[in-house]
């Protein structure tokens, strides 16, 4: 709020930049910026649930190295040109989603001697799963990562052993279980 919209805009520049190649190097895929915050996906064989391990794995890995570059690199630039710190918080969960395209971004591009079209579809995901995700991003504390009962339940112990269940209220959260028809639970990463 205090900071001059140049400023702004280097700070979240520079945290775009360096979320975009994390999920990318983690295989995942980066679907849109909005404002602050990156909306990335990691594949999922929907015909096959053994084969959400590896995705979720990839996903929550990303996550908490999202957390230590903002923390240990991001943060540590920031202070020595007195920006202020910044941190993350970040949702992730496995389901099914759709892939809607909403239409086509074109733009005239000057090419040798004449100007040429080009046409990028506008794509969204839409469904359950993208927003329980955006729902836990906001249940999650800062520099924290909340994940879904699924991708809980697909990760090995060693990473289990890094979050906790989240005591929310069903005021808050009632979301229920395609499985077990009960509260879908959310797990939180622990503090270091």
């Amino acid at each position: 709020m205090n900071l001059s919209a140049n400023r702004l805009a280097d700070i979240i520049r520079a945290f775009s930049q360096e979320m975009s190649i994390l999920i990318s190097s983690y295989g995942g895929y980066i679907l849109k910026f909005v404002g602050d915050a990156v909306l990335g996906f990691f594949l999922v064989n929907s015909e096959k649930k053994e084969d959400d391990k590896i995705p979720c794995l990839n996903a929550v890995n990303c996550a908490l190295s999202m957390v230590k570059v903002i923390r240990y690199g991001i943060n540590a630039i920031l202070s020595q040109y007195d920006y202020p710190e910044i941190h993350a918080r970040i949702g992730i969960d496995v389901g099914e989603n759709v892939v809607v395209q909403y239409g086509w971004e074109t733009n005239l591009i000057q090419y040798k001697t004449e100007k040429v079209e080009t046409k990028k579809p506008i794509i969204d995901i839409l469904g359950y799963t993208i927003s329980i995700a955006v729902k836990m991003t906001s249940l999650a504390e800062p520099d924290q990562i909340a994940i879904g009962q699924f991708v809980y339940e697909s990760i090995d112990r060693s990473q289990k052993d890094r979050f906790n269940e989240l005591p929310i209220h069903t005021e808050v959260w009632n979301y229920i279980s395609s499985t077990s028809g009960r509260i879908y639970r959310i797990y939180g990463s622990k503090r270091d």
